[in-house]
C-alpha cells in the first residue's frame, strides 16, 4: 500500500535531463541565461496512452496511441497515431511502425508524418540517405554528403564522406572559377570529400586524424586540401586532467577578431593546457596553457622577407605561455517559480532563476619566435550579466544580458598574422528579451572600440517551450547561420493525470 500511494501522490519533482538535439549550420555562442541542451542525445522517459494494446513476446501493437515526453496533461507536444507496431529486430535494435501518425502541438496544432517508421538503433550510428549541409566560403553554399564508415570498432574508426556542392553546380557563374574550371553539373570543381579516423589506445590517450578535399582535381590541392592529426593524452587526475596535444595542420582555419578568418599554412608541434585550479576558498580560479610550435605561414614584415621570393611565407618556432584568472561575484539572487506547467515551467524546461553577477578576468600571454620576435600582452575584463523576470507571464517577463569591457595593454606584434593582436578595446553585448509568449529575440555583438569596427554579430530568433524549442541565429559578419532544435527530457515524481481531461464521471447520480 505505501508503494502504491507513493506512486499515485501527486506530481512533484520535474527535473530537465539532458535531451535530444540536432543543429543544422554554424552553432555561435550560447544565449545568455539559457540551459544548452543541444548536447544531448537520449530521450529516457515517455508517458503514452492507447485504446488497446496487446503484446506478443517482445513486440505490441497499440490503436490510437499518444505518446508525449511531457509530464503534464494536456500534453504540450506529442505523437499520436491510429496503429502502432512495436517489434524487436535483434538486441541492440528495433522498429516502431505507424499508421496516420502526427505531431500535435497543444491539441490543435497537427503536423503529418510522411514517414511511419522509427528505428531505435543502439548500435554504432548508421548515416540516412543523404545530409544537407551550408558552406558558403569553399563549398559555394548549399551542398549535400554521405558517411560511409569504413572501419567502425570500439578501439579504431575511420568514415569516409564524399560531397556534391549542389549550388555551385546549379549556378557555376556566381562563383570565380580559374579559366580552364567553366562549372557543370559533373564538373572537378563540383565534388569534395572529406574523411576522418579516430582511434583509442587507452582511457587517457587517442589519436584524431582529419580531412577535408574542396575539389577533386588533385594536382591543384594546395588551395582545396586542409588536414590535421592530433594526438591528445591526459595526464593526472582523470576527472580533472591536464592536457597535452601533439599536432600536425595543414591549412588550418581560424578566427582572429576583427581580422577575420585566417588561414595557417602549416603548423606543428604540442600544446599543454591544465585543469581549472581553485586557489583556496577565495573563489579565484586558474587556468594555465604552454605551447611550442613551428609555424610557416604569411607575414606581411618585408625585412623578413628575401627579395626574391614565390611566396610571402616564413617558418618560425613560436614559444608561447599563457594564463587566465577569473573571479565572479554574485550581486542578487531571486528565487525560481515552482515547477508546475503554469509556473515556472511553462516556457521552458527549467525554472528561470533571476540573478545578477559581476565577473572579472586578467589574461597574460606571452610569444617568443625564434627570429627574436615577440608579443607580449596583458588584458583585464570586467561585466555584468544575469537575467530579469521568469518567463513565465505573457509579455516581455524574460530579459538575459551580459556586458562586458576588455583592454588590452600589448607590446611588439607577431611577425604573423594569424595570432596577432588588433583588437585592444573590446566591448561585448548580448541580450535576449521575451516579447510574447514563447517568443525570444536575441542580439550578440562584439566591437572593437578602437576604430568602431563589428567584430561578430549575432541575430537569434527563438521559439521556446518546456517541452521542445527551435532557435534560428544568423551571423551578417562572419555569413553563418544555424537552426537548432531541441526536445526535452524530464524526470519525475508521482503520477501524472490522463491525457485527456474532459470526462465528467457521474456519481451517485450526480454529473
Amino acid at each position: 500500500m505505501s508503494d502504491r500511494l507513493i506512486d499515485n501522490q501527486p506530481l512533484t519533482n520535474v527535473t530537465a535531463e539532458e535531451g535530444l538535439g540536432v543543429s543544422l549550420g554554424s552553432r555561435g555562442i550560447d544565449l545568455v541565461g539559457q540551459d544548452d541542451f543541444s548536447g544531448g542525445s537520449t530521450i529516457k522517459r515517455l508517458r503514452f496512452e492507447a485504446d488497446r494494446l496487446e503484446f506478443e513476446t517482445s513486440n505490441w501493437t497499440a490503436e490510437n496511441l499518444r505518446l508525449t515526453n511531457d509530464p503534464f496533461s494536456p500534453p504540450e507536444l506529442e505523437l499520436r497515431a491510429a496503429t502502432a507496431t512495436f517489434e524487436q529486430l535483434e538486441s541492440a535494435l528495433s522498429k516502431l511502425s505507424t499508421t496516420k501518425s502526427a505531431i500535435v502541438i497543444d491539441d490543435s496544432l497537427r503536423i503529418p508524418l510522411l514517414d511511419g517508421a522509427f528505428a531505435f538503433d543502439s548500435r554504432p550510428r548508421r548515416p540516412g540517405l543523404f545530409n544537407i549541409a551550408f558552406d558558403g566560403d569553399e563549398r559555394g553554399g548549399l551542398y549535400i554528403e554521405r558517411t560511409w564508415s569504413l572501419f567502425g570498432g570500439e578501439k579504431f574508426s575511420w568514415n569516409f564522406t564524399p560531397q556534391y556542392f549542389l549550388q555551385r553546380a546549379l549556378f557555376p557563374t556566381t562563383f570565380d572559377l580559374s579559366d580552364d574550371d567553366e562549372g557543370g553539373l559533373f564538373n572537378d570543381s563540383v565534388f569534395g570529400l572529406t574523411t576522418s579516423a579516430r582511434a583509442d589506445f587507452s582511457r587517457r590517450s587517442s589519436l584524431n586524424a582529419n580531412a577535408s578535399l574542396t575539389g577533386v582535381d588533385l594536382t591543384n590541392t594546395e588551395d582545396s586540401l586542409r588536414s590535421k592529426i592530433e594526438f591528445q593524452n591526459r595526464l593526472g587526475n582523470l576527472e580533472n586532467p591536464f592536457r597535452l596535444a601533439l599536432e600536425y595542420n595543414y591549412r588550418d582555419r581560424l578566427f582572429n577578431g576583427s581580422l577575420g578568418f585566417q588561414t595557417v599554412r602549416e603548423s606543428i608541434g604540442g600544446a599543454i593546457t591544465s585543469p581549472q585550479i581553485s586557489l583556496g576558498d577565495t573563489g579565484v580560479n586558474l587556468n594555465l596553457q604552454g605551447s611550442i610550435k613551428r609555424i610557416n605561414d604569411d607575414t606581411d614584415r618585408l625585412d623578413l622577407l628575401n627579395v626574391v621570393r614565390e611566396n610571402d611565407r616564413i617558418a618560425l618556432t613560436r614559444y608561447q605561455a599563457a594564463a587566465f584568472i577569473n573571479k565572479n561575484f554574485s550581486l542578487w539572487t531571486g528565487k525560481a517559480l515552482p515547477s508546475t506547467k503554469t509556473q515556472g515551467l511553462r516556457y521552458t524546461p527549467v525554472p528561470v532563476v533571476p540573478y545578477l553577477n559581476l565577473f572579472t578576468e586578467v589574461s597574460g600571454v606571452s610569444s617568443f619566435y625564434s627570429n627574436s620576435d615577440s608579443q607580449l600582452s596583458l588584458e583585464g575584463k570586467v561585466g555584468i550579466e544575469g537575467q530579469l523576470g521568469h518567463f513565465s507571464r505573457n509579455w516581455l517577463d524574460y530579459t538575459g544580458f551580459k556586458l562586458s569591457y576588455s583592454q588590452n595593454l600589448r607590446g611588439d606584434e607577431s611577425p604573423f598574422l594569424f595570432d596577432r593582436l588588433v583588437d585592444r578595446q573590446t566591448l561585448s553585448v548580448d541580450i535576449t528579451q521575451q516579447i510574447y509568449g514563447p517568443i525570444r529575440l536575441g542580439y550578440q555583438t562584439s566591437i572593437d572600440l578602437s576604430d568602431r569596427d563589428t567584430i561578430s554579430s549575432d541575430y537569434i530568433l527563438e521559439y521556446s517551450r518546456r517541452t521542445h524549442n527551435v532557435i534560428l541565429r544568423y551571423n551578417p559578419v562572419l555569413e553563418i547561420g544555424s537552426l537548432s532544435l531541441r526536445i526535452s527530457d524530464f524526470n519525475w515524481q508521482g503520477n501524472s493525470e490522463p491525457f485527456s481531461q474532459d470526462i465528467t464521471p457521474v456519481i451517485q447520480g450526480v454529473d
